[in-house]
């Protein structure tokens, strides 16, 4: 997740990564509901796709790419500064595999390109292990999970000792076992946002 200000800009960036192909309507009507807009807001389009008629004043834009392996679709998605809600990408991840009924990977904060959270359409999130093969396009597998994740089957479960395990986001509340995690803010507390890394697209040119 990140973003800059500037004069006819996007604001706010998040990268989503899908098990299931998900379809455009569902993509709309989760990101509608979570970034607080009308689905009539929320431009969809393949990157493949005829850009010339997407809507490039719409409040939220996400492009959507095909991928191979355990993954199957790859969102980018770019939010107006006008846009009132601003969420983590924990959340915004929560809300599309809990409206699409699939699990969603989003990146991890630490230094590990192959660090990602995976959360499941009932809430559960866990670390993951994301790596792509040297094809092109590569193939992109989940080899390891901290917990079970019932779309990912041939994950092996184990402990990530290469995650410092104080560097969790904020938003994510622990489980009994310590493992894995549920997209609800802890009590008391309001959902954090991690501290925006600079990235922008200008308006009339894809993302």
């Amino acid at each position: 997740m990140g973003g800059v200000r500037g004069e006819g800009e996007l604001f706010v960036a998040y990268n989503l990564l899908t098990v299931d192909a998900v379809r455009p309507a569902a993509m709309a009507s989760a990101l509608a509901g979570v970034l607080g807009v009308a689905v009539r807001d929320v431009d969809v389009a393949h990157a493949d796709g005829d850009q010339e008629s997407r809507d490039w004043e719409a409040a939220v834009l996400c492009t959507y790419h095909g991928l191979r392996g355990d993954l199957a679709r790859s969102l980018d998605v770019y939010a107006q500064e006008s846009v009132a809600g601003q969420p983590a990408e924990s959340e915004v991840a929560a809300a599309l595999a809990e409206v699409a009924g699939t699990t969603v990977l989003f990146p991890a904060d630490e230094a590990p390109p192959s660090a990602y959270w995976a959360v499941t359409p009932d809430g559960m999130v866990t670390r993951a292990r994301l790596e792509p093969s040297d094809d092109e396009p590569p193939v992109f597998t989940v080899t390891a999970v901290e917990a079970p994740v019932p779309q990912l089957p041939r994950a092996t479960v184990e402990r990530f000792a290469e995650i410092v395990r104080e560097q969790r986001p904020e938003t994510l509340a622990p489980s009994v076992d310590g493992t894995a995690r549920t997209a609800s803010p802890a009590p008391g507390s309001p959902p954090s946002r991690p501290s925006p890394a600079p990235r922008s697209v200008s308006r009339g040119s894809g993302p």
